[in-house]
This record gives C-alpha cells, sequence and structure tokens, in this order.
C-alpha cells in the first residue's frame, strides 16, 4: 500500500497490526511524545544544554539544543534519524515546551530568522 506504514502494538491478548495513513501515524507518533513529555522534568545546565528526566524510570538524558534541531542519546532518537534522517523524542518535545515551542519546525524556522 503506497502511503501507508504498517504498525504493530500491544494488547492483553497479544500482538496486533493495522494499517495507516503516513499523515495519520506521523500525527499520532507526534502527539503521544509531546504527551509522554509533560511527564518529564527539564534542568537547565548551560544556554544549550539540558537535563532531561523521567521520574517514574529514573532515567536521565543529556540534551543539546543547536538551530537545526535538539540532539538526544535516547533509543527512540537514534531510531528516528535513522529511518527519517531527522528526529525528536519525548525529551527534545519536553526541551521544546520549557523553551516555549509547540513543534519541532516552529523552533527551527524561529532560528531561521534569529541567526
Amino acid at each position: 500500500m503506497k502511503n501507508c506504514v504498517q504498525v504493530t502494538y500491544r494488547t492483553v491478548f497479544g500482538r496486533c497490526s493495522t494499517f495507516l495513513s503516513t499523515k495519520l501515524f506521523k500525527s499520532n507518533f507526534v502527539d503521544h511524545r509531546k504527551n509522554e513529555a509533560q511527564k518529564l522534568e527539564i534542568e537547565p545546565k548551560g544556554q544549550s544544554f539540558f537535563e532531561v528526566k523521567n521520574p517514574e524510570k529514573g532515567t536521565i538524558y543529556r540534551l543539546h539544543a543547536f538551530c537545526e534541531g535538539i540532539l538526544c542519546g535516547c533509543e527512540d532518537y537514534r531510531n528516528q534519524t535513522n529511518f527519517y534522517k531527522k528526529g525528536c523524542c519525548k525529551h527534545g518535545y519536553a526541551v521544546l515546551q520549557y523553551l516555549g515551542f509547540n513543534s519541532l519546525s516552529e523552533y527551527t524556522n524561529h532560528h531561521l530568522w534569529v541567526n
């Protein structure tokens, strides 16, 4: 199927699979990460460096905000950059929200005009 992705997810009965339009998948993908980002704690470590802590898991990731995006060392970010050549994980969305931006494109477009 063109312009579709196959999504596999877990249920109480096991694994299920379905097809979604690429557009719907990306929208759900971003919304989920933005919601998860609200649970995280942000600590600035410099002008463009942040620590993002997940209090539920006890994990801490160090992020760098640069003009082209937010760099994170988590597995989700690595997978996105491998697949899409760019990415923004829940840690990145937490930093974006902390900085007052609603999306990665809003952040990067802002820096096109600032620099």
